[in-house]
């Protein structure tokens, strides 16, 4: 696929056998085997599915309906509760939709309602022109990808709305760290900068998924995406070792270890 900018169904978007910051983001903490691993056994948890599912209904709403199947309680123990499973599972797999439950549909609703009516998000959402979409490029001479939540016309903003279990700014910012969303951030820039596009606010929409699913958003610091980038490269290659067969893991020889620095801190005996 040439470089640029696509609507893409997420089915057509994870076929793309290119890397992604999500699949390259394991290089920053695991082994070549872990991400081997990963790449040969994809999973869809219940997580994903409700985050898909607010995604939808607060940026393509006119999606819900088609990529998403709605059933209600099933009792799979049972003959007609097995039927009706099958039935469910055979209609996603030909229109490429998810399964949700009525739970899972009325938690998603509650939660992208509260992200439509906060003040920022309505302020932002003015701004955007492109929403889930596919931007094709190239990073050190490799065919990369990004799906872009939301952007403006320009490109010069991009969005990126988040389900968390707390939006206040100091858990967030420990989310950002743990799970490396300065490496996404930096990886979107990179893509879209190889596409003639200038990145120039990253920002967070952060919607919590217990009640009453308050809402924050924040532009992420520059340093912390200029930090990330310098990862980016060397991530792509091993990227491109593991396509082609490498499932190292850790060293076979016998390592020296010592604790980290906060076990030796001095604690007052009680």
């Amino acid at each position: 696929m040439e470089s640029g900018i696509y609507t893409l169904k997420d089915a057509e978007y994870f076929a793309l056998d290119i890397p992604s910051s999500s699949t390259t983001k394991v290089f920053l903490t695991r082994t070549n085997a872990h991400a081997a691993h990963e790449r040969e056994n994809p999973t869809d948890s219940d997580a994903f599915t409700l985050g898909a599912l607010v995604h939808a209904l607060v940026l393509t709403p006119h999606t819900v309906d088609t990529d998403f199947i709605r059933v209600g309680k099933v009792d799979r123990r049972t003959t007609a509760g097995k039927a009706e499973w099958e039935s469910a599972v055979k209609r996603a797999a030909l229109a490429s939709a998810r399964i949700v439950s009525d739970d899972q549909f009325t938690l998603a609703s509650a939660m992208a309602s509260a992200v439509m009516t906060f003040p920022a998000w309505v302020r932002l959402s003015e701004m955007i022109s492109h929403r889930e979409v596919a931007i094709i490029g190239n990073i050190g001479g490799t065919p990369s990808k990004s799906k872009v939540d939301g952007a403006s016309d320009d490109f010069t903003i991009i969005v990126d709305l988040k389900t968390c279990q707390s939006a206040a700014p100091r858990e967030f910012a420990r989310a950002c760290a743990q799970f490396q969303y300065a490496y996404q951030a930096a990886f979107y820039r990179a893509v879209a900068g190889s596409i003639g596009k200038t990145v120039r606010d990253f920002v967070f929409v952060c919607v919590e998924k217990e009640p009453p699913h308050c809402v924050a958003v924040y532009r992420l610091a520059d340093r912390a995406i200029d930090e990330a980038e310098k990862l980016i490269i060397p991530a792509v290659r091993r990227w491109g070792l593991v396509k082609q067969g490498s499932t190292e893991g850790y060293p076979t020889f016998i390592q020296d270890l010592d604790l980290p620095e906060w076990a030796y801190e001095k604690k007052e005996t009680p």
